[in-house]
């Protein structure tokens, strides 16, 4: 296609034969489709392109189609904007993978968004688009909380939102986004936050059987409560840590466990 048509694109790739032939098919099938007012078709060959040059690496290109994906969409409305929302998630992903994480965020909210407000989109293996937006929010709220860095309360304010969507998701994702907001509030020195959320992740654990999380909720329990003042709760914790970590014979953990009931012990004299 000529400047004049949109789809004209510069690549830096003449010596690549198979990649300028691919751009060279979309492209015209892009061109030929937009003509005939059928959008569907070129965002699909844009997305194509998008896909492939993700493939092979070239995420100048691949980022470059995406956003013509998502500018497409916008276009498009006989699809309820499914097509909008996918555009929009794929955004997010690509800016994820850069560590724009602020960026994709956004992408990801606008992905959440229309989803929410259409139930009935599912991915061709069934799965609802509902649950794929919120798993992308809740891992990079984490993400987010994890890049702050000093600022306890920031990080707090991301964990919190990371913890709504995990609720979305299932129930494993759920217990650790509990457990990730209580050691946020244990390091901010809200014990009492921070006991509340671990018995969260406590209760998640039994249910989904999860030894090895069952230990950690009963580690931290007994580092906020010895932090309280509640040696009894501190002490009643640890017991089960170690108990738990006999269970699973995990030696690094049962010599974690009965370090610290044998210190806690010592502390009580």
């Amino acid at each position: 296609g000529g400047k004049e048509s949109g789809f004209y694109y510069d690549p830096y790739i003449e010596d690549e034969e198979e990649k300028l032939d691919r751009l060279k098919m979309h492209l015209t099938d892009a061109e030929n489709a937009k003509r005939e007012g059928n959008l569907g078709v070129v965002y699909d060959c844009l997305h194509s392109l998008a896909e492939f040059f993700d493939e092979t690496g070239d995420s100048w290109l691949s980022d470059h189609f995406y956003q013509r994906c998502l500018e497409t969409s916008l276009e498009i409305r006989d699809d309820g904007r499914r097509k909008e929302g996918e555009a929009h998630c794929n955004m997010g992903l690509s800016l994820e993978n850069k560590g724009r994480f602020g960026e994709a965020a956004k992408h990801f909210e606008n992905f959440y968004v229309l989803a929410e407000s259409n139930e009935g989109w599912f991915t061709s293996a069934g799965q609802s688009l509902t649950y794929l937006a919120a798993d992308c929010l809740r891992r990079i709220y984490t993400t987010m909380a994890e890049e702050e860095g000093g600022d306890i309360r920031e990080a707090i304010g991301y964990l919190e939102k990371a913890y709504e969507m995990a609720k979305e998701v299932d129930s494993e994702a759920e217990a650790l986004a509990s457990h990730r907001l209580g050691n946020a509030f244990e390091e901010a020195n809200e014990w009492e936050t921070a006991i509340k959320h671990q018995k969260t992740y406590l209760e998640k654990c039994k249910i989904n059987k999860d030894d090895v999380g069952i230990g950690l909720a009963c580690q931290a329990l007994a580092k906020s409560y010895e932090n309280l003042g509640d040696l009894e709760n501190a002490v009643r914790f640890l017991e089960m840590f170690v108990e738990v970590a006999e269970k699973t014979g995990e030696e690094e953990q049962i010599y974690k466990a009965c370090s610290s009931l044998g210190a806690m012990y010592n502390t009580l004299g």
